[in-house]
């Protein structure tokens, strides 16, 4: 197992297109999952979210441990990748903030409300 682990994670942070690849999968997963109609666990999408820090994060990491190992175009790919996956990113998200914040509201509170005709005090 750990041996297995070992050769995952060299293979992720010695390639350019692996991290941007995991990145760009978890915005995608993260964006349907964030779909005001389809109401998933907030747990899932909070778990997707974290994920997706740490895969955009993983990028500035591969791009440094490729600059260590003196493989500068892959260095490079990883630091024109880190940007781009950014405002692949931002775009989805401000989408998806405008959507909740200005879209259609289930708000069920009060539907059935009745207010009593003669209230001590109250004048129609």
């Amino acid at each position: 197992m750990k041996i297995r682990i070992r050769q995952i994670t060299s293979q992720y942070f010695n390639s350019w297109w692996i991290p941007a690849t995991v990145c760009l999968v978890l915005l995608a997963a993260f964006t349907v999952a964030a779909l005001p109609h389809l109401r998933p666990l907030a747990i899932f999408s909070n778990v997707l979210f974290v994920c997706l820090a740490i895969a955009f994060l993983g990028i500035l990491c591969a791009a440094v441990w490729n600059f260590i190992k003196k493989r500068w175009a892959k260095g490079v790919a990883n630091l024109v990748m880190f940007p781009l996956c950014g405002v692949a990113a931002f775009v989805p998200m401000g989408f998806l903030m405008f959507a909740l914040m200005f879209g259609t509201s289930d708000d069920g509170f009060a539907e059935n409300l009745v207010i009593p005709d003669k209230i001590e005090g109250w004048q129609r």
